[in-house]
């Protein structure tokens, strides 16, 4: 019972009352490893990488080929700089477990930082084959395509047969989005467009891709024509930093608010 109140308090973000339990239970009952687990996932979300570390290598003495402490083993690593030695044990629990999604994400993740692109694609393909639940997976994959359907001659057809629907729309949500003109930046204008919008983004995935990619084109918009620096600022002030804001992701917000002051 305590360790489903441990599970559920996780599930709700309530992690001093997780680990507060997840404590208990490792101390009265260090032969449950799905204890330690759970305690090593409850310090991961509260930032403390290294204790998790030491949890899990304890874990792993006993219990050498446990697939998800394996996982969580290889993010510790990654999230403290050692993401060269955070492959090995990624690589272990595919290969003790090929179906494992969540392996082949974190994988995926840990190659995308090394700059391995086609592999790291090739995980995340992975990662939602062996879970087509694995929301994250289709939008990594998706944030890779994202450009196709506009700037190639691959279609929405192309990539549905290939990737599945979920993908094939977010993809063609964004280049939707891509396509509204922006000519004013007057508040009123603004505030219609950002209802288009949010009611062009049935996924809310869509607009999160969208908004990593103003992201990324408002910090590299220092190498654009003048012309341009003031149009995608004007854009990015008016409506992507207000639908930052809007969504929760404040330093997104901050960061295109910033940028787009110096060029306006």
């Amino acid at each position: 019972a305590r360790l489903n109140r441990c599970s559920a308090a996780l599930l709700r973000e309530e992690l001093g009352l997780a680990l507060d339990d997840a404590n208990f239970l490792v101390e009265n009952r260090p032969d449950l490893n799905l204890a330690r687990l759970r305690r090593s996932e409850i310090l991961m979300n509260l930032g403390d990488w290294i204790e998790a570390d030491i949890e899990l290598r304890r874990l792993l003495t006993k219990s050498p080929e446990y697939t998800m402490a394996l996982v969580h083993l290889g993010t510790c690593m990654n999230a403290m700089g050692r993401a060269e030695q955070a492959e090995k044990p990624l690589n272990k629990a595919i290969q003790i477990d090929p179906t494992l999604s969540d392996a082949w994400y974190q994988r995926g993740l840990l190659y995308l930082d090394f700059g391995r692109l086609d592999e790291s694609f090739s995980d995340f393909e992975s990662a939602a084959k062996c879970n087509p639940r694995h929301l994250d997976a289709k939008l990594r994959i998706a944030a890779i395509l994202h450009d196709l359907i506009e700037d190639t001659d691959i279609t929405y057809k192309n990539i549905k047969k290939e990737f599945g629907t979920d993908v094939a729309n977010i993809v063609d949500g964004v280049t939707k989005l891509d396509k509204i003109q922006y000519n004013t930046n007057e508040e009123a204008k603004a505030e219609a467009i950002r209802k288009m919008v949010i009611a062009m983004s049935k996924d809310i995935r869509v607009l999160i891709l969208k908004l990593a990619d103003r992201l990324h084109n408002i910090q590299t918009i220092n190498y654009l024509a003048d012309y341009k620096q003031e149009r995608i600022a004007s854009e990015t002030l008016y409506v992507y930093a207000p639908l930052a804001h809007r969504l929760g992701l404040q330093n997104i917000k901050h960061i295109l608010e910033d940028i787009s002051f110096i060029y306006i």
